[in-house]
């Protein structure tokens, strides 16, 4: 299950960035089913039976339109390039959000700098130190071990623009620590329960509350 943070703002964003991409559209919709079904959850109301409109998910949906056939080439071509780095990108990007929610709290929000640019790095690395020349292991496993390992960094950022975190302050640092606690500071509002109140001295105390008794039954009764 996705984490709820920062889920409204997320959702906003993703619905007002999802451009001609149907698969943003379907993401932001179901952030905010899932936002609603935990605001009925922990208010004590009944289930909806009215559920949201979402749109369909891509391999449902016809391929009929330009931007469909884009959305297509692009989801297809990014499965051709990282199929390996794909499904590890998410499962660290799942981990990552984990680092946000309680009780670790170690993350502000997810560090999508920091993870483009360790992924760039790799590729750079795998371009110097890899050589054309050679045996056919060398020429195309090594590098495609070496693209699928730093597709992992870059889709677990990808991840994190496509579900919003752009907008939670702290995105863009290379490791957004959590912010700091609030100082404490004295209140006037607030009670000393050390010391009892003071009573002006025409005051008289008032006597402590009792239970309320019931008259005397008479003999008769």
């Amino acid at each position: 299950m996705a984490t709820l943070m920062y889920a409204r703002e997320r959702a906003s964003w993703i619905l007002n960035h999802a451009g001609p991409y149907g698969f943003q559209r379907t993401r932001g919709q179901q952030l905010l089913a899932r936002i609603d079904e935990r605001q009925r959850t922990d208010a004590g109301v009944a289930y909806n039976p009215h559920v949201q409109g979402i749109a369909e998910r891509l391999f449902l949906r016809d391929t009929k339109s330009r931007a469909a056939v884009l959305e297509m080439v692009v989801v297809i071509g990014a499965a051709l390039i990282f199929p390996v780095a794909w499904p590890g990108g998410k499962l660290l990007y799942s981990w990552l959000t984990r680092r946000v929610e309680a009780p670790e709290f170690t993350l502000h929000t997810i560090p999508i700098t920091a993870l483009c640019w360790i992924g760039t790095v790799l590729m750079w690395l795998s371009a110097l130190l890899i050589t054309p020349s050679g045996t056919l292991v060398g020429v195309l496993l090594v590098p495609w071990v070496w693209v699928q390992g730093a597709g992992i960094f870059l889709m677990a950022g990808m991840y994190g623009i496509l579900e919003g975190w752009l907008v939670v302050p702290g995105s863009t640092d290379w490791y957004p620590m959590p912010p700091p606690p609030l100082p404490s500071s004295p209140s006037l509002a607030k009670e000393d329960t050390d010391s009892p109140s003071p009573t002006l001295p025409n005051e008289r105390p008032q006597p402590p509350l009792r239970s309320p008794r019931r008259p005397t039954p008479r003999p008769w009764e």
